[in-house]
């Protein structure tokens, strides 16, 4: 065989290896690659499932959480989302406002197990996101599109990175081929291969320096990737807004402290009215305080504690070092206070709290599960006690949460067995002349009575207040139609709940039951919480039933939300007077208040009712103010309907 031959043969040959060797390394960098981006996928998916699944299970709107798709959004892998119902109706869109749901054969169900072609080929991936509405189960789609352009450009640009790795050393090789092949070239090759197999580490230097470019490149190309797949790797347990640890990270480091048996707290976070916060302020100004809230947070970690951003405004911290529950509550009102404070940012001062809930491993809680349950429920707890509080999960809440749930699970079958019951309180003028009553709801079990404080915040969470006001308001029809076939002759009022009100069939339903009745005698009590939402909304249902012929009464007046605007804005027929005004009517100050309610109301041609009157100087403080119509247990504590009967006519 001639040399020039031979030589062609090993030149062939060490063509193959370096092929060989080259493509093995770039196969090995792509599987990595894919494993990454579809882990990122499935994690994504998953962790914002979690977050819409829990805000509808909550009756809660789903709009809260397009800021945490609108800045997933922002990832150069991702080119948007959008959210759909189970039937393709898109809710919203998130990143590229160009984006629409593909033909299924476009659309990736599968999320595990993710290969080059699939993402590649694929527009978008979808997860089903379950949850309850109304006691019924039901489904939205969340549709993910990756950048494919951007996925094309990285596997483009590792495929022409290691083709010009190749070249670069063929042309090498055959540049010294002749003269030194043996020893300057297979050897160095050999220990080449060995390095990119990750069999040896970094070669010392060659005689030929090129093969040392070579071996530097292979090593920055390492460098890169590995920086790279490290970088992907913190993003998948990092938030990318904070810098705080995520869910996923949370979830590992709970299940290793479980494993080791450790005493530790978990305490869940979450800011007051964040929500008005964002939609006053803009969601800019509400990043701004989350940052700026999370290195509060930060500060409160010691040794190997963590603090994790879970949600929008959502943190959990890891307490362990404390000794005993008194420790724990040292560390929590020192928590509590640093977070009670106002910001000025962009020239605006904004203040904020949180509310705090606890669990703990393992006198309370004894999985990752149980732990952020317990922590959720007693974060709930703490907002129903009026905010800015903290409250550690025992065996009394959770006795409290079992009540709950046991009302929550009877209250349907209750409306089946008759247990719930309309009583009467009667309303009089200022001649102590019934007026009129008021219908209040009862639930009388195994003959005591359940108190509406109790099971109506469960009814209006669980959606069965929507059921339970229906069949009030057929009540209340019922009832007046019975009382003026018995010459009664006197106006009723209902109290609807916010829930209700705000339900898309609430007119409908309203009308349809009431449309025998005789309307002018019925009157419906809301709260100035039914204005918060949708605010023209509200307006046009308020004209649509004033328009019906039913009167409209806006209960616990003074207590709530911006009072005096609303009734510019909204035509209502009747202010009820508060109890809590009633009750200082005795002070200056308290007669000035009052006072100021009945001006405006004359001003505005509206009605005045006083509730809660319990005592005579009362009812003559009152009278003397201007006030024209009362209702009290002076007069009548609530009747069942056969006792308000006889009250009546009695009384008349």
């Amino acid at each position: 065989m001639k040399i020039k031959n031979f030589l062609m043969l090993i030149n062939m040959l060490i063509v193959i290896v370096f092929i060989s060797i080259f493509y093995f390394i770039y196969l090995q960098q792509k599987k990595t690659l894919v494993n990454i981006i579809s882990d990122d996928i499935f994690q994504t998916l998953n962790s914002v499932s979690y977050s819409f699944s829990k805000a509808m299970n909550n009756n809660s709107d789903y709009m809260i959480l397009k800021p945490i798709l609108d800045r997933k959004s922002t990832s150069d892998f991702f080119d948007g989302f959008i959210l759909s119902t189970s039937n393709d109706e898109v809710l919203f869109k998130s990143g590229n406002m160009k984006l629409k749901i593909p033909q299924p054969q476009k659309i990736q169900f599968k999320l595990n197990n993710i290969d080059l072609r699939t993402l590649l080929n694929k527009d978008a991936y979808v997860i089903n996101i379950k949850y309850f509405d109304k006691n019924r189960f039901k489904t939205m789609k969340l549709y993910l599109f990756p950048n494919k352009d951007y996925l094309k450009k990285i596997f483009t640009y590792l495929k022409i990175k290691y083709v010009l790795l190749f070249l670069f050393t063929i042309i090498f090789v055959f540049f010294f081929l002749k003269s030194i092949y043996n020893a300057v070239i297979v050897k160095p090759l050999v220990k080449l291969k060995k390095y990119a197999d990750r069999e040896i580490n970094k070669p010392k230097k060659f005689f030929i320096y090129e093969f040392d470019d070579i071996k530097e490149t292979l090593a920055q190309t390492f460098a890169t990737i590995r920086e790279y797949i490290e970088k992907l790797e913190i993003s998948s347990i990092t938030d990318s807004l904070t810098r705080l640890k995520n869910r996923k990270f949370l979830n590992e480091y709970l299940v290793k402290l479980i494993s080791e048996n450790q005493k530790f707290a978990v305490v869940f976070i979450d800011i007051d009215n964040f929500k008005d916060i964002n939609d006053f302020f803009g969601h800019s100004v509400g990043d701004e305080i989350i940052i700026e809230i999370s290195s509060i947070l930060s500060k409160h970690v010691k040794n190997h504690e963590i603090v994790a951003r879970i949600g929008g405004d959502e943190f959990v911290l890891v307490f362990q070092e404390y000794n005993n529950e008194e420790d724990l509550k040292e560390r929590l009102d020192l928590l509590l206070n640093s977070l009670h404070r106002t910001w000025t940012i962009h020239n605006q001062n904004i203040g904020t709290t949180v509310s705090i809930g606890v669990a703990e491993f393992p006198k309370t809680a004894k999985s990752v599960e149980e732990l952020l349950k317990f922590a959720d429920i007693a974060l709930y707890e703490a907002k129903k006690m009026g905010k800015n509080k903290y409250v550690i999960f025992d065996e009394n809440l959770k006795n409290k949460i079992n009540k709950e749930i046991q009302i929550k699970t009877t209250m349907n079958q209750a409306l089946v067995n008759n247990e719930f019951k309309l009583f009467y309180q009667p309303k009089f003028d200022k001649n102590k002349n019934i007026i009129g009553c008021e219908a209040l709801i009862r639930w009388i079990r195994d003959g005591q009575i359940i108190s509406p404080l109790d099971f109506i915040p469960i009814a209006e969470k669980s959606g069965f207040i929507i059921q339970l006001g229906n069949w009030i308001m057929e009540e209340v029809a019922k009832v007046q139609q019975e009382w003026l076939n018995k010459g009664i002759k006197l106006e009723i009022s209902f109290n609807v709940s916010a829930v209700q009100f705000r339900n898309e069939k609430f007119v409908n339903d309203l009308k349809e039951i009431f449309k025998k009745s005789q309307r002018n005698l019925i009157e419906m009590e809301i709260t100035e919480s039914v204005f918060i939402q949708e605010k023209d909304k509200a307006k046009t249902i308020i004209n649509e039933i004033r328009d019906y012929g039913i009167r409209i009464s806006l209960d616990d007046f003074g207590t709530g939300y911006s009072s005096l605007s609303f009734l510019r804005e909204f035509e209502i027929d009747v202010l009820k007077i508060d109890k809590s005004f009633v009750d200082e009517i005795y002070s200056e100050e308290g007669k000035v208040y009052v006072q100021t309610i009945l001006n405006m109301a004359e001003n505005l041609h509206l009605e005045t009712i006083a509730e809660g009157v319990e005592t005579e100087e009362q009812f003559n403080i009152l009278k003397s103010l201007g006030c024209k119509y009362f209702q009290g247990y002076l007069f009548s504590k609530p009747l069942p309907k056969e006792e308000f009967e006889k009250f009546v006519l009695s009384y008349s």
